[in-house]
């Protein structure tokens, strides 16, 4: 959804490349940001949690509990509609 909120912006009609040619650039050059990003993240929370088994146990129910609550949103969600 960023990436399609923010393309258009950086799309000229004008240039020598197709428009084309041009998203599949933008996309790439966004697969490639994303992909280093969340590395740094995933390697440095790995790091982070092994160091800290607590803070890995709270994550790790933090994160059930969120997930638990989407879900149960996403049903009453459909029950109702």
């Amino acid at each position: 959804m960023l990436f399609l909120a923010l393309l258009p912006q950086f799309i000229d009609q004008a240039a020598g490349w197709s428009i084309t040619v041009q998203i599949i650039i933008l996309a790439l050059i966004h697969i490639a940001i994303s992909g280093v990003v969340y590395m740094v993240v995933g390697f440095s929370a790995k790091a982070v949690l092994q160091a800290r088994p607590r803070a890995a146990t709270v994550v790790s129910r933090l994160s059930g509990g969120a997930m638990i609550t989407i879900a149960a949103f996403l049903i009453i969600e459909h029950v109702i509609h």
